[in-house]
């Protein structure tokens, strides 16, 4: 059962739903939303996946993407992941997005987009990330919101909220890529005579199957002891110009840490 909205009146319980019969994918990641108005009313959509079959493509798989059931036209909670162009009759927004589960994901990741759209302005909205019992554990699981630029590893904590303002919300949810990217400093090399007060080209490599999320470069000057933050960059970026601090040492390092999603 798709659960749209449910609202309790006094004593009287009325339920808006729809039903209809879909396919359940324990392949898969699956998102509930909610928000709870006070007064006994709760707004709740379930049901939503976000899944890896065998038999799937990453188009649109008649019998195997589902479409989104329409929302009620007030006091509505609608969760969905939004595919113009898909050839659906019943519209381009879908409850449960099917990928190909062929795909190795160990050093590269799917990106499903979701929305949420609600006229409860203001309003806390609470989402909830369930990992269904045949995804691989050793594929990670990234929540980015694209309301506020901040991004959640799911399998740390699978729970998010945030407020709902009048336009729709939309996130990402990042899935795949188990392995770390690779770095290595090409300069400064070791055992190089650095001057203070000089400014230098520091350059790096990375090798990552999935896309770079943020570079942070750091220098020690007791030998990795103690760290301080020079910069940090978003995306792949391999080069910077430092003008090093004005200190004398025999142990200066540098680090370079590489996340991706």
């Amino acid at each position: 059962m798709k659960l749209v909205s449910l609202i309790s009146v006094a004593s009287l319980m009325i339920l808006i739903a729809t039903v209809s019969a879909y396919a359940q994918y324990d392949n898969s990641v699956t998102i509930t939303s909610q928000i709870d108005t006070g007064s006994d009313d709760l707004l709740l959509d379930d049901g939503n996946q976000a899944a890896l079959h065998t038999s799937a493509t990453d188009g649109y798989d008649s019998g195997m993407d589902t479409p989104e059931p329409s929302p009620p036209l007030t006091e509505y909670l609608s969760t969905y992941f939004p595919h113009p162009g898909w050839s659906s009759i019943f519209g381009d927004n879908f409850m449960i997005d099917v990928r190909n589960g062929m795909d190795d994901l160990t050093d590269n990741v799917k990106v499903y987009q979701f929305e949420v759209d609600t006229d409860q302005n203001g309003q806390t909205v609470d989402l909830t990330f369930a990992i269904g019992s045949s995804f691989s554990a050793s594929y990670g699981i990234v929540l980015y919101d694209n309301g506020s630029s901040t991004y959640q590893n799911i399998r740390q904590n699978n729970q998010y909220s945030y407020t709902a303002g009048t336009s729709i919300r939309s996130f990402d949810l990042r899935i795949g890529d188990a392995t770390s990217p690779l770095v290595s400093v090409t300069y400064p090399t070791d055992d190089i005579t650095l001057m203070s007060n000089t400014a230098y080209d520091l350059t790096w490599t990375i090798s990552d199957g999935s896309p770079i999320r943020t570079v942070d470069l750091y220098y020690s000057i007791n030998n990795g002891t103690d760290w301080t933050h020079i910069q940090q960059f978003t995306g792949s970026t391999l080069t910077y110009n430092w003008t090093t601090p004005e200190v004398y040492t025999t142990q200066a390092k540098l680090r370079v840490v590489v996340e991706d999603w």
